[in-house]
């Protein structure tokens, strides 16, 4: 377990960070509350990166996340079975795309950072680079190749958690933070990101009334920073 020495520091982002993430992420045509494309931060990537990079370095100044940037856009699609139930339908959130560069911004210092101290289980092969879901087939290939050449029976409990992310409680998710070294000021600033969010549903281009999302549980399944985390 990491001591106080241990916990995370942010260091300053740079504008050549920034223009690498911008480079990085992929160009959709999703929007957010704000109407923005990844396209129109590329077609100035040099000045984006001044923006963006300022407006990291003011998060990590103020230990506070902007709320403009968490009002998410919630678009329910369909899976399959009877179209009038709406269990079969999946929810999936759209953030301003300026959150998801900041984002990607805190996800890889926070990945970084519990790299280096050897945090990150080998079992685990979710949200990581360089890891998918074929390696975790392989490890649980190899396992139970290896025990029936030895002679042994091998049994398996599958678990299959659905609606995963509605159930992560805040509190804990921070405190476990707090534990593995993100204290401090990185865990203040999480502790915002979850805090004060709002939420619009829209269905074909009609957008519900703005609400408040209070809820001291459950995260959307968009957000790279929560993904790397959960």
């Amino acid at each position: 377990m990491p001591s106080n020495a241990d916990s995370m520091v942010i260091l300053p982002a740079s504008i050549e960070e920034i223009c690498l993430i911008i480079s990085e992420t992929k160009t959709t045509n999703s929007a957010g509350i704000d109407g923005f494309l990844v396209k129109h931060f590329k077609a100035a990537k040099f000045n984006s990166a001044i923006l963006i990079s300022k407006l990291i370095n003011k998060i990590v100044e103020c230990d506070t996340w902007p709320n403009k940037l968490k009002t998410q856009i919630v678009r329910p699609i369909y899976k399959k079975g009877k179209k009038h139930d709406l269990d079969n339908y999946r929810p999936i959130s759209l953030l301003p795309v300026l959150n998801k560069f900041i984002e990607k911004f805190f996800a890889e210092r926070i990945t970084t950072f519990l790299t280096k101290k050897n945090l990150l289980s080998e079992n685990q092969f979710g949200f990581r680079k360089n890891k998918s879901t074929n390696d975790a087939l392989k490890e649980i290939n190899d396992k139970i190749s290896g025990a029936l050449n030895d002679g042994k029976f091998v049994s398996a409990i599958m678990i299959d958690l659905q609606k995963a992310f509605d159930t992560v409680n805040h509190d804990i998710l921070l405190n476990k933070c707090a534990k593995i070294g993100l204290r401090g000021k990185i865990n203040n600033i999480l502790n915002s990101y979850l805090k004060n969010r709002k939420m619009t549903t829209r269905i074909s281009n009609t957008n519900s009334t703005l609400t408040d999302v209070w809820s001291t549980s459950g995260v959307c399944t968009g957000p790279i920073i929560v993904s790397n985390l959960y």
